[in-house]
């Protein structure tokens, strides 16, 4: 294999427990990230001895003096799908460009800081020069999410003179709670004015908000036409299941004992509510989609192992906790995460499992070869993404040129 070492599950997971202890080991009044550069050689290879040089140098690491020169290592497909699910879960924020892999760290962040930060209005952000006239689309983020992640739909769907309504809401609070405001707000704002129609689009939980807030009774505001969900977990995700600590990336946190803070946060009843068979989820699978909304749903079968990919994983990560002694209860937890059928191709999108994500009762349901993040990459350079816009556009009602 000459001087490129074959990708390892084993080194993807140390890489994993690495960006852990570096989130763990972060000093105070440093600044709120921590910027690694690692250069790529041809595009791909990198140099484990200048990754070592970076974490000495900004975080103040001390490595073994005599730890062994590796060879240059190739940052393959299997790794790339590892990072992006780490930025996925919020732990880092990732970017691969042609010569450098770009990270940022987030530090954790104080009480005091996080306090300052939960400052924030809840709710529907309406633009200045709102016309009620124009064709009008509500966007929801997801979990762990916030409004920055849909902002690329929101120019999209500007670029096709479409109003956006953002709605901003706890991203690990109770849907219930978040789906009561939206519907509050969407009432003001219907009797503001009165003649307003509007659809809305959302992704992931935003969809079982949108749901709860025109299904339950006395909830519906009267003003929604159409609503378009991407990659919603109408039946649930084994992975909100220890959300803080089960996702791909953040599994590693657990066994350093470590917890990670999260702005923007609610107290995790999210995962309670995402978790399959919930009572939101028995719920709402008791409610009935109001008669003249249109319901539609667009469903990723992409995920990031397949099967024997997944099975490699499993027996090597089985491996590293027995070397831990992680504690029976949290290794069989995380074993339970890596065996999910979300995270394999053709029966997932990496989150959410394509039976899932399907709605019966919905108008529309269709399937695309995307990720659960890809769902919300709404870029028109290719056949397959002008198809998928094309066809979200069509659920939404925006009219066609």
């Amino acid at each position: 294999m000459n001087n490129v070492q074959r990708f390892s599950t084993r080194y993807l997971i140390a890489l994993a427990i690495a960006i852990g202890v570096l989130l763990g080991s972060v000093r105070s009044g440093m600044a709120e990230t921590i910027e690694l550069v690692i250069p790529l050689e041809q595009g791909e290879f990198y140099q484990p001895e200048e990754v070592r040089r970076q974490l000495q140098e900004k975080l103040g690491l001390k490595f073994p003096a005599n730890i062994k020169s590796q060879p240059r290592r190739r940052l393959g497909r299997d790794e790339r799908a590892a990072l992006l699910a780490a930025d996925l879960a919020g732990l880092l924020e990732v970017k691969f460009l042609a010569d450098r892999l770009e990270l940022k760290l987030p530090q954790q962040l104080s009480p005091d800081d996080v306090a300052k930060l939960l400052k924030v209005q809840w709710g529907l952000v309406i633009p200045e020069d709102f016309d009620p006239k124009r064709p009008t689309v509500v966007l929801i983020h997801g979990l762990e999410s916030t409004v920055k992640d849909v902002r690329k739909a929101e120019r999209f769907l500007e670029s096709h003179d479409v109003q956006v309504i953002l709605f901003e809401y706890p991203n690990d609070g109770p849907v219930a709670a978040s789906a009561i405001r939206l519907s509050e707000q969407l009432k003001a704002l219907k009797a503001s004015y009165p003649q307003t129609r509007v659809s809305i689009l959302a992704h992931s939980m935003g969809g079982l908000v949108a749901r709860y807030c025109l299904e339950m009774p006395g909830q519906g505001p009267g003003c929604v036409d159409r609503v378009v969900m991407l990659g919603t977990p109408h039946s649930g995700s084994n992975l909100a299941k220890g959300q803080k600590w089960l996702e791909l990336a953040n599994s590693v946190g657990v066994l350093l004992d470590r917890k990670w803070t999260i702005v923007n946060d609610g107290q995790g009843e999210a995962a309670v509510d995402l978790t399959p068979g919930s009572p939101l989820l028995t719920q709402l699978s008791q409610t009935s989609k109001p008669a003249k909304v249109h319901y539609a749903c667009a469903v990723g079968t992409k995920a990031y192992l397949t099967k024997p990919q997944q099975a490699e994983s499993l027996a090597e990560l089985t491996a590293i906790l027995a070397r831990r002694r992680v504690p029976e209860k949290k290794r069989d937890a995380i074993l339970r995460f890596a065996a999910s059928s979300e995270l394999c191709h053709g029966q997932g999108d990496g989150a959410v499992t394509i039976a899932n994500a399907t709605l019966a009762a919905a108008d529309e349901v269709r399937q695309f070869s995307r990720t659960h993040l890809q769902l919300l990459d709404f870029s028109t350079e290719t056949p397959e993404q002008r198809e998928y816009t094309q066809w979200v556009l069509i659920q939404l009602g925006v009219p066609q040129n």
